[in-house]
């Protein structure tokens, strides 16, 4: 192996075991909720997902009355809690793999203009999670099926990192033409959205978590997170 296969290889196994401290604080929120939920009594875990999950027809519902709360605490809530050890960690070692390559590209860009990197990469974060969620709660308005878990959000962060390794070379500077790079995105965007629906609504997904997957929240989250990672990219680099 040449040093700069090397250099890589400890690059990518950093963003698992030392990761950005925001991706670190995400994955620790990811990790404690899981762990309140396992450890509390039965009806205290069962309380708490009544609070936190998004049904679709509750959340629909609670808008038309005008419960804004109601609709605000699912919606932000649902992406901190999860079914099972491996749903969380799955959606873990997609934070720190792909939120860790992330954050660093966005603290790149902050460090050469003094501004905020790491808010625009939890701002990012939170917002791959709400599309996700708007996007199953819009595909599944009559459903009392609730979803959670932070596949939505982690889906939008492997958008946003399909965009990176697409459109830049390895020195971070743009790659390729924009006719090029749309083409290249689309086709792979293709297979990864067919591939997600096949693994979602698989056997594997009921052996795994016990039921079907949210495949319109991680389509959702994938699709934001691909379309508007280069706006907080610009927002991280933009000086104070």
């Amino acid at each position: 192996m040449t040093k700069p296969e090397a250099e890589t290889g400890e690059r990518w196994t950093s963003l698992l075991f030392d990761p950005p401290n925001p991706v670190a604080a995400i994955a620790t929120a990811l990790t404690l909720a899981h762990l309140v939920v396992v450890l509390a009594p039965h009806r205290v875990a069962a309380r708490i997902w009544r609070l936190f999950d998004l049904a679709p027809s509750q959340v629909l519902r609670a808008a038309s009355e005008g419960e804004y709360l109601n609709v605000a605490r699912p919606f932000l809530g649902h992406m901190f809690f999860h079914v099972n050890l491996p749903h969380l960690l799955i959606n873990l070692a997609a934070v720190l793999v792909f939120g860790g390559f992330l954050c660093r590209e966005m603290e790149t860009q902050a460090s050469e203009r003094k501004s905020d990197g790491p808010a625009a990469f939890i701002a990012f974060f939170v917002l791959c999670g709400l599309a996700g969620g708007l996007a199953y709660v819009m595909t599944a308005q009559a459903g009392s099926t609730p979803m959670i878990g932070a596949s939505g959000a982690a889906a939008g962060l492997a958008g946003a990192s399909l965009w990176v390794f697409v459109t830049r070379d390895s020195d971070g500077r743009p790659s390729g033409g924009v006719a090029r790079n749309a083409a290249i995105l689309a086709l792979i965007s293709v297979i990864v959205i067919s591939l997600s629906f096949f693994l979602d609504t698989s056997k594997l997904s009921r052996f795994l978590f016990g039921s079907i997957s949210a495949w319109q929240a991680h389509i959702g989250g994938y699709v934001f997170g691909l379309a508007s990672y280069p706006l907080f990219e610009r927002f991280a680099g933009r000086g104070r």
